[in-house]
């Protein structure tokens, strides 16, 4: 408290001004607090499709479902319905976001950084540097459809899968501690990409991973489990479609939340003296 007394503090003169600015302070985070609610709300909007959308344990019809749609979804084993490709082992050193032929997709972006779908058209992606490995890395290369999934994590992330779409004259490759895998069947883009991070089947996986201060799932773990899906590809592209757009939503208000924060706190350094 004797700190706080030595304190100098500045006040405008003016009653009215004083009210004009804490006003204007209010009024903004009140809006702030308007969006972070909206955004909460439709995260769990989301993650409650993410349930109802896809079978639970034991059955083979959703909950919620698409007008139109019925019958029983197909269940095949994971190895049935991919084949696994081949990944590459380089770490963050050997990646720069400046220049490259290839493109590679690491496993941390997958946890932390990308959603259940990425479009390389648009994700900033990093170059392999030794331009002597390309060949080697292109042997692999990603197609659109593919998914790959983080084998490896601190936490339950692990196993967390991303479907990727948008590559064009560039060549993606998989990267460390990642599982590419390919499917053998064709199947609507970004049904995948939601499902394989769906409780449908991620609660097959958390009995699978393995490790205490860092978790991973093996290749032999995934071939053991079952993918669910709806033999019409016209029910697969209305689920992928559906939840990408409520994944550009949150993004969307995700993006004008950051920015009212921003503004906010260069307001609250140049309003002041």
């Amino acid at each position: 408290s004797k700190d706080i007394d030595e304190f100098e503090y500045k006040i405008p003169n003016s009653v009215k001004e004083q009210i004009a600015i804490g006003s204007f302070f209010e009024f903004l985070d009140n809006l702030i607090s308007l969006h972070q609610r909206k955004l909460e709300k439709l995260q769990t909007f989301k993650q409650a499709m993410l349930e109802k959308m896809f079978p639970k344990e034991g059955s083979l019809v959703p909950e919620i479902r698409f007008r139109g749609f019925q019958g029983e979804w197909e269940r095949a084993s994971f190895g049935d319905v991919f084949s696994l490709l081949t990944n590459n082992t380089l770490s963050r050193a050997d990646l720069n976001y400046e220049k490259g032929s290839v493109l590679n997709v690491h496993y941390g972006d997958i946890l932390v950084k990308f959603r259940e779908i990425v479009d390389i058209a648009i994700e900033q992606l990093p170059y392999i540097t030794d331009t002597a490995t390309t060949e080697k890395n292109i042997r692999s290369r990603l197609y659109n459809g593919d998914v790959i999934i983080a084998d490896t994590a601190e936490d339950e992330t692990v196993g967390k899968a991303v479907e990727v779409i948008g590559i064009l004259n560039i060549p993606v490759v998989s990267g460390l501690h990642t599982i590419p895998c390919r499917p053998n069947l064709k199947f609507a883009l970004k049904y995948f990409g939601f499902y394989l991070n769906s409780p449908s089947y991620r609660n097959q996986l958390f009995p699978l991973m393995q490790g205490i201060k860092v978790s991973s799932i093996s290749k032999s773990a995934l071939l053991n489990t079952n993918v669910l899906f709806p033999t019409d590809q016209q029910e697969q592209e209305k689920i992928g479609a559906f939840l990408d757009r409520l994944n550009s939503e949150i993004t969307l208000l995700s993006k004008k939340l950051l920015k009212l924060q921003t503004l906010k706190q260069s307001l609250l350094q140049k309003m002041f003296v």
